[in-house]
């Protein structure tokens, strides 16, 4: 399915007349959408029925390559590699694939199932938090991992590119990431809330590695891409890289100084963003594709087909967690299956998973009652999201014949995310510290560089604080982390303070900001011996826990 920026090409399996919905407005309105979102570029394809489109708008690489985007161009796909994940562990339930001797299972013949423990598959590596966990360590199972109710909460902040220290220290390993989980925090109990948790699909990647004695990008390749001729579908940057075919990420850095301005009046700058590693990262969000090869992945997903037997299909769908409470666009809330969110729109069944990269973000629709689905990939963070589900958006209620009164506003969906959390950054003293009062207000016992220094947590790993160069405040800069972020700390009251966070990749970048309560505790000797951070996802407001680092 070739294609490129300003074309189309479809295939035609009925031989009867279709129309390709990229009309001349449609790509009026693309330019339109991307210039708005500061997206240099997106690519979308469109499954409907035996047909499918593509087309690339805008630019995969700017100056000095000026390379257009097309069908075939490569974006990191983010967390829609999660489907993958599940799709494999399917096939491999599927198949009865029998246990390791090592597991407390492995000597009684039974194979594997959803139910089994993950402890079983890897009794070495597997253990969650503190005793009052024990039972969780031994009995949450895959089907727990893979539709998020393993009650462990996000804890993106931990993954790292190295672990160990001195002689010890190597490349970051998925067995690593899986060992790191005894020391988080749960967030809630197991089987009782649905909590969005990468490093759980870190886990099953290390399952099924295990479990097939290979890597998980090679079994991927094997069980999946391979069959379905998605020949440009990689889990390693460095073999997508190779192809030439990646787009460069980028970022739009809002500037709030005011300083200077773009003709529209949006104050900002654009950059490149270096591409991110991936091993650590696996299972969970390490795919690179084209909307080329994700349009015959939602083909196998619409027409239930090969290399997925009938059963793993079934599974995949099968709703298992409520998300919440809201409704959005939808009829009803959304539930979570394995690997996808499940939901009904104006009547018609859908299954979605977004995906979202330090500069790149995926939309992944399809509808298998109307036999109908679309795929935005673009190359920057966030935005590229909100472009791509705007866009993707106005061909499905077109597909659909849905009025224009009853269609959701998902643009202005978007500008009341952003200005959610430009809200939260704002007013952070007093959504981390709700009972706080200036006229209360306390100095810190002791002079700010007594707090410098370089603390350690065996999950999170090392930060290390420094004065800041107004002489008010404390830094730190994480890059060795796989989300490379600077944070600073500003004093609230006594020993309490408050984390700004910001990418060390896309400096200014508002989207991908952050803040996060911060306490430090003073021992008997009268020094500082520990700092805690009630590390969180800003945006959607769910805390991992407090995170207590010791002084070194």
């Amino acid at each position: 399915m070739p294609s490129s920026s300003g074309n189309t090409t479809s295939s035609d399996g009925g031989g009867t007349e279709w129309r390709s919905p990229f009309t001349a407005d449609f790509e009026k309105l693309a330019k339109e959408t991307l210039e708005k979102w500061h997206v240099p570029g997106l690519a979308i394809a469109v499954v409907d029925g035996d047909h499918v489109v593509s087309q690339g708008f805008g630019m995969a690489t700017l100056i000095p390559d000026n390379k257009p985007v097309t069908g075939d161009t490569l974006f990191y796909a983010g967390s829609t590699t999660k489907a993958f994940t599940a799709a494999v562990l399917g096939i491999l339930v599927e198949a009865g694939t029998p246990l390791l001797p090592t597991s407390s299972q492995g000597g009684s013949g039974s194979g594997l199932s959803w139910k089994t423990k993950i402890a079983d598959i890897l009794p070495a590596d597997f253990l969650l938090s503190n005793d009052d966990n024990a039972w969780a360590t031994a009995h949450l199972t895959l089907e727990d991992a893979v539709c998020h109710r393993t009650g462990l909460s996000r804890h993106d902040f931990s993954l790292a590119r190295f672990y160990g220290s001195g002689p010890e220290r190597h490349d970051a390993t998925i067995q690593d990431v899986v060992r790191s989980l005894r020391y988080m925090p749960m967030a809630e109990e197991p089987r009782v809330k649905y909590q969005y948790c990468n490093v759980m699909f870190a886990v099953l990647s290390h399952c099924v590695e295990k479990l097939t004695g290979e890597w998980l990008g090679d079994t991927m390749r094997d069980m999946i891409w391979g069959p379905l001729k998605m020949g440009s579908t990689y889990l390693s940057l460095e073999e997508a890289m190779e192809t030439g075919e990646l787009a460069t990420g980028y970022y739009w850095s809002e500037d709030r100084s005011g300083l200077d301005g773009d003709e529209d009046g949006q104050k900002g700058d654009e950059g490149e963003i270096p591409p991110m590693g991936l091993q650590e990262v696996s299972g969970a969000g390490a795919v690179i594709s084209s909307v080329n090869d994700y349009a015959k992945w939602i083909q196998c997903l619409l027409r239930e087909s090969e290399p997925l037997g009938k059963g793993v299909h079934e599974e995949l769908k099968r709703p298992k967690m409520i998300v919440g409470s809201g409704r959005g666009a939808y009829d009803v809330p959304q539930m979570y299956a394995s690997g996808w969110f499940v939901a009904s729109y104006k009547g018609h069944r859908v299954f979605t998973h977004s995906g979202g990269m330090e500069a790149y973000g995926a939309e992944v629709y399809f509808f298998p009652d109307d036999n109908y689905g679309v795929v935005t990939l673009g190359n920057t963070a966030i935005s590229s999201n909100a472009a791509g589900e705007i866009l993707l958006w106005k061909l499905v209620d077109e597909k659909l014949g849905i009025p224009e009164e009853e269609r959701y506003n998902w643009e202005a969906k978007w500008e009341g995310f952003i200005d959610d959390l430009q809200f939260k950054i704002d007013h952070a003293v007093e959504i981390l510290y709700p009972d706080y009062k200036e006229e209360n207000k306390t100095q810190s016992a002791l002079k700010l560089e007594s707090y410098a220094g370089t603390y350690y947590h065996p999950g999170y790993q090392n930060l290390t604080l420094t004065l800041g160069e107004d002489g008010k405040t404390l830094r730190s800069e994480r890059s060795e982390f796989t989300w490379q972020n600077k944070v600073e700390l500003e004093h609230v009251s006594g020993e309490y303070w408050v984390l700004y966070s910001t990418s060390l990749k896309a400096p200014g970048n508002m989207a991908i900001d952050g803040i996060a309560a911060v306490e430090f505790r003073i021992g008997v000797d009268g020094r500082v011996s520990k700092v805690g951070i009630e590390w969180r996802d800003t945006a959607s407001g769910v805390v991992d826990g407090w995170i207590w680092y010791d002084r070194l």
